[in-house]
Order: structure tokens, then sequence, then C-alpha cells
């Protein structure tokens, strides 16, 4: 894997990016896009399904670890019974721990030598012990690292692509491709403004760049900065990875293509051709936008904008993590092909 990072510890090989059997989407949200989530499961060989928990953030509550060398479920309380018995029917045992760690704030991976470690934002030993923890997933407490965050979520600024590398959003990269952007519309220089509002808040409540790529470092681990994260309806550290027989990986994640040839999609373009530089492995990328933007008017989590009307011209991906503070990856619950995994 090319590496194009000033913290650069490259004496590791291995992945944590897992080949995928499937990913459950919630039934009660998936409809603006389940089908596109089923073509691309169609071309990288996994399946989509649907199940009922009348939670969104199907990610965040739920997570399908090995056990025994077999598929099993571990969620939080929150989670209906109806759920786990649902699951049960389809083959994956479960059950509601203490130990769980929230999906969208951590990411599990193996080092070269087969075992298992943790990446999460949640305060371990604070608000859960590392021995629940490390019972509930079944990994030693020596590998379970607590992370310093940019955001709400590990999953809305980083993004595991292959041990020991970590896609980092650096704000210092974003600020430069923004400007190279810039076409000179009002309609430009509104989003700028709102995004300079974004990241000034987040400054303000999380760590900055240097901060996180230290703590990754001092952990074993390698990161690789990126502009990834260009305001809250625009976010490609969001991210599912498929991993292929062949060791390549393909990166599925949220759309800022709005339908028209306009900035919104050139910053797409811009993040793929990053993205491609940046991860020599790299199969396919895949952008989500989903139909019709639908707008729930809540805000469950994360930075965003408030008290603004909804913009017709998001797509429905991009309005979701505006208003809502989630994207594709909270909303979709990975099931690993554990026997592939290696």
């Amino acid at each position: 894997m090319k590496i194009n990072s000033s913290f650069i510890k490259p004496n590791f090989k291995g992945y944590d990016a897992l080949p995928l059997k499937g990913i459950y989407l919630e039934e009660s949200y998936c409809e603006p896009f389940v089908d596109e989530m089923k073509a691309i499961a169609q071309q990288e060989g996994f399946e989509i399904k649907t199940a009922y928990d009348n939670d969104q953030w199907i990610q965040d509550d739920k997570t399908i670890i090995e056990k025994a060398s077999k598929p099993f479920l571990i969620a939080n309380g929150e989670v209906s019974d109806n759920f786990i018995d649902e699951l049960k029917r389809q083959g994956i045992d479960g059950k509601k721990t203490i130990g769980f760690l929230a999906g969208g704030d951590t990411f599990i991976g193996k080092y070269p030598n087969g075992n298992k470690w943790i990446l999460t934002g949640e305060k371990i030993g604070a608000t859960i012990s590392k021995k629940a923890v490390s019972d509930a997933y079944e990994i030693s407490e020596k590998n379970i690292y607590t992370l310093p965050k940019q955001n709400y979520h590990l999953d809305t600024f980083i993004r595991p692509v292959g041990y020991p590398y970590v896609l980092v959003n650096d704000f210092n990269l974003v600020d430069k491709n923004i400007q190279m952007l810039d076409d000179g519309t009002d309609e430009f220089e509104q989003y700028r403004k709102e995004y300079e509002s974004f990241k000034r808040r987040l400054n303000e409540q999380y760590f900055g760049i240097n901060t996180i790529c230290n703590a990754l470092v001092a952990r074993g681990f390698t990161p690789i900065k990126i502009a990834g994260v260009y305001g809250p309806e625009i976010n490609f550290m969001n991210a599912i990875i498929n991993k292929h027989p062949d060791n390549t990986i393909s990166y599925i994640t949220n759309s800022s293509d709005t339908g028209n040839d306009d900035f919104y999609k050139k910053i797409q373009d811009k993040f793929q051709k990053d993205l491609e530089e940046k991860v020599s492995n790299l199969s396919k990328t895949y952008f989500v936008k989903g139909n019709e933007a639908q707008y729930q008017g809540k805000r469950f989590y994360g930075i965003g904008i408030e008290n603004q009307k909804p913009n017709p011209k998001l797509n429905n991906m991009m309005a979701t993590l505006r208003y809502q503070g989630g994207g594709i990856h909270c909303m979709s619950l990975e099931e690993p092909d554990f026997e592939s995994w290696v």
C-alpha cells in the first residue's frame, strides 16, 4: 500500500479491511438508498438484507463479531428482542451486553499474527471497563485502544483501510482543495461560510489532526492524512470497505453529486482522485446518493448547521448527513465473511 503521510511507521503488513458476507439495513429508513446498495452488493459479491428495529443508526447499537469462528451479534440495551430473534432465525445468535461499544465509534481489526484489536472513541475506564469490553468482544485488553476525537464518532473522521493504515480527515488539506474548487458563485461563498462555521465548532469541542495522528502512531498505526470532510453535508470518511481475495479493497461512501456539474460534484471527483493516490490497492470507489432528499427535522448527533431550511439541491445522503448527523456507514450493519478474513 502506497503511503502519503508525514507519520510513517512502515514495519507492518496486513489488513483490517474485511471481506463482506452481507450488510443489514434498517427497513424503516433504507428505502431511499437500498436499490443503490443492492446494485453495489451485486458487483461486490455480498448480500443486502433488511431487518426491523426502528433504528436508523443500525451501526451504532449492534455489531456482528466473530465468536467460535461464527458470526455473533452483540448489542446494547436499546436493541429489541425481536431484532435479536430475527437474526437468530437467520443463523446469527446474539445477546445484549454491558461491554458493548457504539459501532460508529469503534473499529475492529487484526494484526498480522491474527490477534484482534479495537480502536474506539468511547472512554473505556470511565464509562465502561476494559475487562467488560474484552469479555464482550473476546479481544485482549492490551489490544483495546481509545482515540481522541475530531467529531462525535470515529466513523465521521477516520477510516482504517488495512492494518496499520488509517485514513484521517485533515481540514488543512480540505481548505486547500476548497480554495482550488472556488467557482466564484454566490452559492459557493455561502457553502464556504457554512463549512468554516462547521469546522470552527468542531475545533472548539474536539481535537486537531496532530493529536489524533500522534495517538495513532503511539498505538502502532500509520495515519494517512486526506481531505475527507467538507462540511456537515459532505463526509467521505463515513465509509464501508469490502476486501477482495486479491487484497484489493472497494470503498463505499456518501456522494456529494447533486445531479449538476457544480462544485459539489467536483468535490466528490477530487476526493476520488485523492483516495486513489493515497491507497494504491484501491479497486473501486462507490458513492451512494439516495433518491429524493428526505428531511426529518431532527439531528441525532454530531455538529451540523442549526435552524437552516432544507436545501433542495442536496442529494438524499447529503441531507441525511447535514440535518440528522449520519451517513451510509451509520446506517449499515456489516456481516463480515469471517471464514475468508485472514
